[in-house]
């Protein structure tokens, strides 16, 4: 019987204070068992260096944040439609 695990998702801004989301990213690819966690970028840098660099280090998908909160939650209800209703996860080891 084909099952799938549950669906991690972790929202991560580059801009944080303490530890900048680049910095986050690059501890969380170093941790096996943290390897299964899906990484939504969801920033308001449009750096085409940090887009590379986050899809270098396994980010899931890369999202600029807009000013505008209607367009900010039309791209969170996105994101949500296609992680939690269209993707397929492998089963579970």
């Amino acid at each position: 019987m084909f099952q799938c695990r549950t669906l991690s998702l972790i929202f991560l801004d580059l801009n944080m204070s303490d530890m900048d989301g680049r910095e986050v990213l690059t501890e969380l690819v170093k941790k096996d068992k943290l390897s299964h966690l899906s990484v939504v970028i969801l920033t308001t840098s449009t750096d085409k260096q940090d887009v590379l660099n986050m899809y270098k280090l396994r980010c899931s998908s890369y999202a600029t944040k807009p000013n505008d909160l209607d367009q900010f939650l039309r791209i969170i209800q996105g994101i949500s439609d296609h992680w939690f209703s269209v993707v397929v996860l492998p089963p579970k080891n």
